[in-house]
């Protein structure tokens, strides 16, 4: 009997060695699929809340990437914008009406003539300066100069704004926005005003302000040599941005006016690329200001 056991445990033993192994199980991929504007009934965003209103956006900002109905989504949305209570969701609305401009779904000029209300109405600080900042997308597609100067004049009036968001995305709308003559009133207050700035309490207002500046530049305006010793200054910034806005732009200076000289001590003159350069060596070796090249 026990001869027989042995002899049936060895066949059962050898039966498991010999069994093939499993096949691997099969590895699913599942793919989002991103709803087409078709399928997206906008009325819904007229009966929800914040929360929902945010999460449908979210597909709809996919969906605009698509074929759209762009007039009935624009009315929509514009709508949902005067009845939001959530900043959040209406910061989201901008970002789409900004991405339809950019797409030319809208048209630029009907864009602006509804954002200034929007405007005028909106509280949140974060609101006001994705609004402001909308109008670089407009420049991108629109070149009409008297637009321009609508968007340039409505900036400058928030620079009186509290906030530090809002105050850096006027200064960059103005420094995208002013019409390039040098020769003009308005050009050269306009230039003095962002060498002001460039002295605020804030740091980032301080860093906006000199990239607005060198925004000039590099739209072809050559910057006054006046400016060399102001931007200087802020080379012992405490605030890195600043440090680093104010190297760029005294690189600018120094290439455009490398042969004017400029005093150093009581009675004695140098190049300004050698007062630059030698400016811009002492920023970097000076651990007070941790400047890095």
């Amino acid at each position: 009997m026990a001869a027989v056991l042995k002899k049936r445990a060895l066949a059962e033993y050898s039966s498991v060695l010999q069994e093939k192994a499993k096949k691997p199980a099969k590895r699913l991929r599942i793919i989002k699929k991103v709803a087409t504007f078709s399928e997206l009934d906008v009325d819904l965003l007229k009966n929800t809340t914040s929360s929902e209103a945010l999460q449908f956006l979210l597909l709809v900002e996919e969906a605009i990437k698509g074929e759209v109905e762009a007039i009935p989504l624009y009315n929509t949305l514009l709508e949902h914008y005067l009845k939001e209570q959530e900043p959040a969701v209406r910061v989201k609305i901008i970002s789409i009406l900004s991405q339809m401009v950019q797409g030319n779904l809208i048209e630029p000029y009907s864009l602006f003539e509804d954002l200034q209300p929007l405007l005028k109405g909106e509280t949140s600080h974060k609101a006001i300066a994705v609004l402001l900042s909308t109008f670089h997308q407009i420049k991108r597609i629109e070149k009409d100069d008297k637009l321009h100067l609508q968007i340039f004049q409505l900036a400058k009036k928030y620079l009186s704004n509290r906030s530090y968001e809002v105050k850096c995305a006027a200064l960059s709308v103005i420094g995208d926005f002013i019409a390039l003559d040098d020769k003009s009133e308005t050009f050269q207050s306009t230039l003095q005003l962002l060498a002001e700035y460039s002295h605020d309490h804030e740091p980032r207002v301080r860093t906006e302000a000199l990239n607005a500046l060198l925004n000039l530049h590099y739209r072809g305006v050559k910057l006054d040599s006046t400016l060399y010793e102001e931007v200087c200054e802020a080379l012992t910034d405490d605030y890195e941005g600043v440090r680093m806005a104010a190297l760029r732009l005294i690189d600018v200076i120094s290439h455009m006016h490398s042969e004017k000289l400029v005093a150093v001590g009581s009675d004695e003159q140098i190049r300004l690329a050698d007062d630059a350069f030698a400016r811009i060596c002492k920023m970097i070796t000076d651990p007070s200001t941790n400047g890095v090249c």
